[in-house]
């Protein structure tokens, strides 16, 4: 039987295709047509492969790997809210939405869930800061903070969104916040890359970063394309983000596989709860 992980590769690769075969016959389906199924799937598989994590954990907001996970699914699930409407109206109109719009507003609060999470589990593990030698536990802490500043200095250098604020000034202040949030949750992964170096933590969150980078990767692409008006939706760059989304998907995938108990071990809990209701 094959793996979660392996489909999860595969469906994004049959994606990938999608996109070629639209690329060399642009007459064969509607680019809007291609954007709309490709994020569609790789969302609900994205957010699939975070429930399955939170299993894990549990659902809740009493602790913070609980909060984390949680956060991380609501998160995702907004993105894909955000996301079924806007394919919904392109797909049937035939030109995307007005930008910005709710939808815009629904995926920025996804953003917040997601940093929200992000950070929540970082404090989880805080202790890890503590513990670490003299040198490094300065900089853990320091990194983080100057990823974000050279992050988001090299993308505003990079693409200038106050270059249309006299043109639009609301369009303009969205471009903003997104290259703000991106850089946010760029920092943060990066953080826990760093907290957690090896073994499979150190994988789940290389995936998770390399995922984040790609996908912040996309958003400054296809704001240079807007302002240089080659950007489309369903534009073979958002390659991108189908396989930043899936690098994501994969550590969530790689977490829940790892650190999901064993039916061994449920039965034994479940014994022992018994034994202990009994006592009582």
């Amino acid at each position: 039987m094959m793996s979660r992980s392996y489909w999860i590769v595969a469906v994004s690769a049959a994606l990938t295709i999608l996109y070629t075969i639209n690329l060399a016959m642009p007459k064969a389906m509607p680019s809007e047509v291609v954007s709309a199924i490709a994020y569609i799937t790789i969302l609900s598989i994205t957010t699939a492969s975070f429930h399955q994590a939170l299993k894990v954990s549990g659902w809740g907001f009493r602790d913070r790997l609980m909060r984390a996970f949680s956060m991380a699914v609501i998160g995702f699930a907004l993105w894909f809210a955000a996301k079924l409407p806007h394919a919904i109206y392109t797909v049937i109109v035939g030109v995307e939405p007005p930008y910005p719009s709710q939808i815009d507003a629904i995926w920025v609060l996804g953003c917040i869930f997601l940093i929200l999470g992000l950070w929540s589990y970082t404090s989880k593990f805080k202790i890890l800061w503590r513990e670490a030698a003299e040198p490094l536990k300065h900089l853990i802490t320091l990194t983080p903070v100057a990823v974000f500043f050279t992050v988001t200095m090299i993308s505003l250098a990079a693409v200038n969104p106050f270059k249309l604020i006299n043109v639009d000034p609301l369009e303009a202040s969205m471009d903003f916040t997104y290259t703000i949030l991106d850089s946010i949750l760029l920092s943060l992964a990066i953080l826990n890359l760093l907290l957690f170096r090896r073994g499979i933590l150190g994988r789940v969150w290389a995936l998770i970063s390399g995922g984040v980078a790609l996908g912040m990767l996309l958003d400054l692409l296809s704001l240079q394309g807007f302002m240089e008006t080659w950007y489309y939706w369903g534009h073979p760059v958002e390659i991108l983000a189908i396989w930043g989304f899936t690098l994501a998907a994969l550590g969530a995938n790689l977490y829940a596989e790892t650190f999901r108990p064993s039916k061994q071990e449920t039965g034994n809990y479940a014994s022992t709860s018994s034994r202990k209701i009994k006592r009582y």
